[in-house]
């Protein structure tokens, strides 16, 4: 049973951890005794069923399953920190990455719902800890409907929202199979942002199989937040608007053209904000668009470029495009940004030899901070410095104190080589998680000889960020 319980807990990306259950189980006791209505279950795969049967004969007990002294330390937390801050602290950032789970500033909900307040019923899509519906609240909803996949992020929700009582209703279930959805005057979502190889193969057949009925045929390239867009559009006979907050790629990439074809067609935009070169969300390095639909259908696209502050959000530029001036195949974010005038020069072929860097097609999994590499007891011999991401080398030059900055600051500094010590114990076990996460599934690593084998690279001399 055990062991059930744990491969349960990591599908919804938690690791077991005494402290999880103590969170989980005080934030549903404090909501029960707050009068919370109850979670009502929804729809899963046919092949996720066994664990979250798991998952629900573990809600009703948890306090089997946690530890007085952990229950009491959590409970003083919460005096003074959020079950939000807890969570992440309690969690496994690889885990939560792989799942898609980033968390929604305040001030994105806050630009996300104010243009609707008033409103009577709203829809929370991927609920997560409950922003959306808490500063739904705020700008007078008086019905508060969520779905979510991860029930300690339901019971998480229902002790954010403690004070709302009868107002809210929380669907445990899969959104993506889930039949019965409510009608909204808001459907709103930050959806997971979960890359394509991650989703399991019988998952995607399934969403697949969903979305066709709808009139769009996805790409395998599909990333989870495309699934739930094109459902959130199949049903909009059941919203008034919807709020959507996405990675550009949406409106980008080739992968998506035909979602950009169906959109054109249904007419459903009224707004575009793009944060071009600005990272909204922790960890998340595209740059995001919130988009407003109405199921009422628009003429035209009001298009803005977006800039995030601490104060609220600046609007830098804005155009209004016809929906006859649109062209499915090319990017649509461009047009927020505005138009870039290159002159006539020299081809950077001609200057260098222009390489990639490593593409290790799981960065999260071979690339990790000094922390990491001391949890899993990774030796010194599979360990290759680099700089992970653009954004750490955003000087000139780039020394070696620079690096060791880095290092002190517990980004991820380190590329594993685990083929240079195969036999070690740690890269033994390390290898064996890698497996156990599916990420010798992923396309790019499964086409290795060996999955964990990564390729070689001379560091260059000049470092160029790509698109820049």
């Amino acid at each position: 049973m055990q062991k059930v319980i744990n491969d349960s807990l990591k599908r919804i990306g938690v690791t077991p951890d005494p402290r999880i259950m103590a969170l989980w189980y005080v934030a549903k006791k404090i909501a029960d005794e707050n009068g919370v209505p109850d979670v009502s279950i929804g729809r899963f795969l046919p092949e996720d069923k066994e664990y979250f049967e798991a998952l629900n004969e573990l809600r009703y007990n948890l306090k089997d399953f946690t530890l007085g002294t952990h229950v009491e330390h959590v409970e003083k937390l919460l005096k003074r920190r959020t079950p939000d801050e807890l969570y992440n602290e309690y969690t496994d950032r690889l885990n939560r990455r792989t799942l898609g789970q980033f968390y929604t500033p305040p001030v994105i909900a806050e630009r996300m719902i104010y243009p609707y307040r008033g409103g009577s019923v709203i829809f929370d899509i991927g609920a997560g800890t409950g922003i959306f519906l808490s500063t739904a609240v705020e700008h007078g909803f008086s019905q508060l409907i969520a779905i979510e996949i991860s029930p300690i992020l339901c019971d998480i929700t229902r002790y954010n929202l403690r004070r709302v009582g009868s107002m809210l209703k929380i669907i445990w279930a899969d959104f993506m199979v889930e039949e019965d959805l409510p009608e909204a005057y808001l459907w709103i979502s930050n959806p997971p942002y979960t890359r394509h190889h991650y989703i399991p193969a019988y998952a995607k057949e399934a969403y697949d199989m969903i979305v066709e009925k709808y009139g769009v045929k996805p790409s395998r390239m599909w990333s989870l937040y495309m699934y739930f867009f094109a459902k959130i559009v199949g049903e909009r006979g059941k919203w008034r608007y919807a709020t959507f907050i996405c990675p550009r790629s949406l409106y980008d990439s080739v992968h998506s053209q035909q979602l950009r074809v169906w959109m054109l067609k249904l007419r459903l935009i009224r707004i575009m904000e793009v944060f071009h070169d600005q990272r909204i969300f922790e960890e998340v390095e595209t740059g995001p668009v919130i988009l407003h639909l109405t199921s009422e259908g628009s003429t035209s696209i009001t298009f803005r470029n977006c800039l995030m502050s601490p104060n609220g959000i600046k609007i830098l530029n804005e155009k209004v495009k016809n929906y006859n001036e649109l062209n499915p195949l090319l990017p649509w974010t461009n047009i927020a940004i505005g138009d870039v005038k290159v002159g006539k020069g020299l081809k950077l072929g001609q200057l260098f030899r222009v390489m990639r860097g490593v593409a290790t097609g799981a960065n999260d999994y071979f690339a990790l901070s000094e922390e990491e590499v001391k949890k899993y007891k990774l030796p010194q011999s599979v360990l290759i410095r680099v700089i992970a991401k653009s954004r750490y080398c955003l000087k000139n030059i780039f020394t070696e104190s620079d690096w060791e900055e880095l290092r002190l600051k517990n980004k991820e500094v380190y590329l594993l080589d685990l083929s240079k010590d195969e036999e070690h114990p740690a890269v033994k076990a390390y290898i064996e998680l890698g497996e156990k996460l599916g990420v010798d599934k992923r396309s790019l690593v499964k086409t290795r000889k060996k999955w964990y084998y990564i390729e070689r690279r001379d560091p260059p001399p000049i470092f160029v960020t790509y698109l820049s």
